[in-house]
């Protein structure tokens, strides 16, 4: 019986850990490959990306970029919904492992396709990296008001992914959505439950084992 008891102990720590662990949290993405580098965005520039899928729970978004020289990297972004959303987020955080993280104000309760904005705040060049796309659907950059260069557009579509934080969080907040994410991921909606039950069954089973080892030591 010690044995049962210090088996379900182990179980219940190491989903805790495995749920804890902190990471980026994504609920979506553009489905642009990441292929080449589609243009720069200068300092103090605008960049615009048309017809941009964004799913319900989105609160951030990160950016497919590089610096392209020294300085600071910041960004705001603004989605602009045809009246239903429009608002500038906070400041992102710097490139890491060639992305930008930006926020929105709050996140959005349905889903939206609308422009993407970005305005690169910080001191350096934005590098930024995606696919090649037609000009319906290309991301047009727009310099800032003092160098009064005309708009021009890149070679394609930047890469971008929807998330749940514009920080690092843990799955506890998300567990409720992870069977809508099973069945999106599979295209099955028995997908979630058939998971939910082997896990049950796999938790069941461990414990059944660890009670036949626990009684096996008493005889």
């Amino acid at each position: 019986m010690l044995a049962f008891a210090a088996g379900v102990i182990v179980i219940a720590g190491v989903l805790a850990v495995v749920l804890s662990r902190r990471s980026w949290r994504r609920v979506g993405d553009d489905g642009t490959p990441v292929q080449l580098v589609i243009g720069d965005l200068p300092s103090g520039a605008l960049g615009c990306q048309p017809h941009e899928p964004l799913p319900a729970g989105t609160h951030a978004v990160r950016i497919r970029a590089t610096a392209a020289g020294p300085g600071s990297v910041s960004v705001r972004v603004e989605l602009r919904a045809a009246g239903r959303y429009s608002g500038t987020g906070a400041v992102g955080a710097g490139a890491s492992g060639g992305t930008v993280v930006a926020a929105l104000p709050h996140p959005l309760a349905a889903a939206v396709v609308a422009s993407l904005c970005v305005w690169n705040t910080g001191a350096a060049g934005l590098a930024l990296a995606g696919a090649g796309a037609g000009p319906a659907d290309q991301l047009t950059i727009t310099a800032s008001a003092a160098s009064g260069k005309p708009a021009v557009a890149t070679v394609g579509r930047v890469r971008i992914e929807d998330l749940i934080s514009s920080r690092r969080v843990s799955l506890w907040p998300i567990l409720g959505r992870l069977p809508e994410r099973i069945a999106t991921a599979t295209g099955s909606l028995l997908a979630p439950w058939l998971f939910v039950v082997g896990l049950i069954g796999m938790i069941l089973a461990s414990a059944a084992l660890l009670r036949a080892s626990g009684d096996g030591d008493e005889i």
